[in-house]
């Protein structure tokens, strides 16, 4: 599968105050306005065509000067339910993964002691008769 030219970022304020949509490349791309390469990781703003609405031309901050919003700053308008969605809980996660786990294997031991503790008399009758068949 062939890889994606960019990804959208956010939102930053371009010239005048407007609000532009801001992409990084995921691989090295050429600026529509000077030709320049958008080096694949850089950010960079698209413009659309004479009278279209979609935008598919890249500009390189050059052309098109933009000042990113912090992502602190986003962060600040999330609400609570994202927030607890997007925050890593790995340890509290695996450390609930390892006692299932551990819970798991000690309720596997003790079905198979008790199995086995059920099976052993039988086996042990069965071996002492023929103990005993032997013997007369």
């Amino acid at each position: 599968m062939k890889q994606g030219m960019s990804e959208i970022i956010g939102k930053a304020h371009g010239a005048g105050k407007s609000s532009v949509m801001i992409y990084r490349a995921l691989r090295q791309i050429l600026c529509a306005a000077c030709g320049e390469g958008v080096s694949a990781g850089a950010l960079f703003t698209r413009r659309s065509l004479s009278d279209r609405d979609l935008r598919i031309l890249p500009q390189c901050q050059k052309c098109a000067p933009f000042d990113f919003q912090d992502a602190s700053e986003e962060d600040q308008h999330r609400s609570a339910l994202m927030e607890s969605l997007l925050t890593p809980e790995l340890e509290e996660r695996s450390d609930k993964v390892q006692k299932r786990d551990m819970n798991l294997k000690r309720e596997a031991i003790e079905r198979r002691l008790l199995s086995g503790a059920q099976t052993l008399p039988a086996t042990h009758k069965i071996i002492s008769d023929e103990k005993q068949s032997r013997t007369h």
